[in-house]
């Protein structure tokens, strides 16, 4: 059965549950992990085993000896019938300001086959946490192929009744315990309700005095929490040095986050869709609960409520919000004692940072913390015998936009580091949410060079920037071309290093776009053979995007796409002949791309507030439904549009289309 975007049914062989976010295809077979909602051929779905936003009962003082040293701390536990191993969970401390608004900070927790405990900072603090019934460490061994047992039921099933069913690879639905499910209609689906990034910069919060340097940065929301859940925050940073983040709820629809910082952030936010107070089971009458629709997706509604009616906080399940699953994990063993850094590459993060769940192994008991920000709360415990007033930095780890997955620890013991890196499309919009509709030519402003001179310069555009010697812009025939027309940069000898910024003036000043250009790569190896620029002004500084690779023996390694930002202390200006070489580089969001010398290239670039998106597709094939990089940084209110390149005395890659759209639809171009 299958209509719009849901399949339920055989596909790609397998019996299977799969529904695409609005606005993609469910059938084809390459959508990523951030266009779909669900697919019960994920590994690793995350179940909520138990959850508790305001838990206010049960402190005691927890104390034990490890490596001649004894432990202690406030904490409370959570107990639940035994798993066959420890599971993924993270905590937080909940208290009210000197306001009455709520206030949680992350804590650590330590895990155990059959509970869970929760450290917090004195009795007078509540605490909210989240159990998933899914392991912790490593991938559930009792998982197998799909074939050979029921995974998926739409029906009646013979011990639970009526309902939607989705067993863990290698269960069979019907027989199951509720622990194998990955899905049940009769209970909640963990979904993150609302997401989104934000770039903040650290102030110093002691002027007088040392220097304290901290983020404070409210956030407003599109949506309204009256019964204001956790939210896990995610930081961008891939250093240690991010702690105490504080989140006070200063009303329904808005947060302040808090932290310890001297690095500016794109701090991540995201809320839970979860409700740990609702209470599941079988209907008072016969209730329309499951909707499948070609535009909405899958909706299962709460018991009792009509799902063609059910407003979103009805909803058990809603395709259109993200389901989280565990993708990938990653591993670290050994990390010397005191201090320790390690990081991985992750394989599967296209569409923004992922969650990263990760767990240490100190003083003999894994500790498992979520989210990506660190804080001083994330420490265990300081051997002192008695419950300790101070904390030692144990534990943090950091999963970032540019696919790194780092552990960092200080302590008393060498450490083991484990990380389930969950993968959700939530923060970054997609192209549905992004653009208010199709391309259209009236509303960018192009070219593709046809009525320039070959051998001249092209018209309407400026060198703004050129350093030791005069730099240009020169147009040629080029076969391939758009019009069979290009330009590239060119200068008479290249005995120093020079560099170029040109502006398509016609463009003008620009705030959030998006930007089509068309391009070419033909000579190298250069570690960057081609660079478009965004925002440029005479503030000494500017953006840039385009292609990097290194060069290993005269050849091109490690190709990839990219988009950063520089910052001069002073430039050379055309006419003038102030150069500095202090230079210093930003908020660089790279990813692995296998471009070739002689191909044509559409390279798209979408602004949008501090979000950054690329795409980048080889010419004659379709545009992806999905972003290569989308992270978010800071960025200027105002500038222009052009190229940024380093010129030769013979080409080295050429551009022969430039469109940029400022009203809110893709930049068109002849794609």
């Amino acid at each position: 059965m299958a209509t719009g975007g849901v399949i339920l049914g055989r596909f790609d062989g397998t019996p299977r549950l799969r529904v695409a976010r609005p606005g993609f295809d469910v059938t084809d077979p390459d959508l990523s992990d951030q266009q779909l909602a669900f697919d019960s051929a994920w590994p690793e779905i995350l179940t909520v085993l138990d959850a508790n936003w305001n838990l206010t009962t049960g402190v005691a003082t927890e104390s034990w000896s490890y490596n001649g040293s004894t432990f202690a701390r406030y904490y409370r536990s959570v107990s639940f019938p035994t798993l066959p191993w420890e599971p993924i969970c993270i905590g937080w401390d909940r208290g009210l300001d000197g306001s009455g608004r709520v206030v949680y900070m992350q804590t650590m927790c330590s895990t155990h086959v059959d509970h869970c405990t929760f450290k917090v900072r004195n009795t007078a603090k509540a605490s909210a946490y989240i159990i998933f019934a899914n392991p912790l460490l490593s991938a559930d061994t009792r998982e197998a192929d799909l074939s050979g047992s029921h995974g998926v039921l739409l029906g009646n099933h013979p011990t639970r009744g009526p309902g939607l069913y989705v067993s863990r690879k290698g269960a069979d639905v019907l027989t199951c315990t509720d622990t194998d499910l990955r899905f049940d209609s009769n209970r909640q689906p963990f979904q993150i309700v609302e997401a989104g990034v934000v770039w903040a910069t650290p102030y110093n919060s002691n002027p007088t005095g040392t220097a304290v340097w901290k983020i404070s940065q409210n956030i407003t929301l599109e949506g309204s929490y009256p019964n204001f859940p956790p939210i896990l925050l995610l930081g961008g940073a891939d250093t240690a040095g991010i702690w105490s983040a504080e989140i006070t709820w200063l009303s329904a629809s808005s947060f302040n986050v808090t932290m310890t910082t001297s690095t500016s952030q794109a701090i991540q936010y995201v809320i839970p869709a979860y409700d740990p107070t609702y209470v599941g089971g079988a209907d008072t009458a016969s209730t329309r609960r499951v909707r499948i629709d070609a535009d909405d997706g899958l909706k299962i509604s709460k018991r009792n409520i009509d799902v063609n009616t059910a407003s979103g906080s009805q909803l058990l399940l809603d395709t259109a919000k993200s389901v989280l699953h565990v993708r990938q994990r990653a591993a670290h063993d050994a990390i010397p004692a005191f201090v320790g850094f390690q990081s991985t590459d992750l394989t599967d993060n296209a569409g923004g940072p992922p969650l990263g769940f990760y767990a240490g192994y100190r003083y003999g008991r894994w500790w498992c913390a979520g989210g990506t920000i660190a804080t001083d709360e994330l420490s265990i415990a300081s051997p002192t015998g008695t419950v300790p007033s101070t904390f030692s930095y144990e534990l943090a780890a950091w999963a970032s936009i540019d696919k790194i997955w780092s552990g960092w620890a200080s302590g008393h013991s060498s450490t083991a580091f484990r990380a389930a890196i969950v993968t959700h499309s939530a923060a970054y919009a997609g192209e549905e949410a992004l653009y208010s509709g199709p391309a259209l030519a009236s509303e960018s402003v192009y070219t593709d060079f046809a009525s320039a001179t070959v051998g001249g310069g092209p018209s309407n555009w400026s060198i703004r920037f050129g350093m030791f010697q005069t730099v240009g812009l020169r147009v040629a025939a080029v076969a391939g071309s758009v019009s069979g027309k290009a330009i590239w940069p060119y200068i008479a000898s290249s005995t120093t290093y020079p560099e170029c910024e040109a502006t398509y003036d016609p463009i003008g000043i620009v705030g959030d776009c998006d930007m089509l250009f068309g391009c070419q790569l033909i000579g190298g190896p250069s570690t960057v053979p081609f660079e478009v620029m965004y925002k440029w002004s005479a503030t000494d500084n500017y953006q840039v995007a385009g292609f990097k690779c290194d060069v290993s023996g005269g050849v091109a390694t490690n190709k990839r796409a990219y988009y950063g930002y520089r910052y001069y202390s002073s430039i050379v200006l055309v006419g003038g002949s102030v150069y500095s070489a202090t230079e210093s580089v930003g908020s660089y969001s790279e990813r692995t791309y296998g471009w070739s010398y002689g191909t044509w290239y559409w390279y798209r670039l979408n602004v949008k507030g501090g979000m950054r998106r690329i795409k980048v597709w080889p010419r004659g094939t379709p545009e992806p439904k999905g972003w290569l990089i989308a992270f978010a940084g800071p960025g200027d209110s105002t500038g222009r549009v052009g190229l940024h390149m380093y010129p030769n005395p013979t080409p080295q890659g050429y551009l022969d289309f430039i469109s940029v759209c400022s009203t809110g639809r893709p930049a068109w171009g002849p794609v």
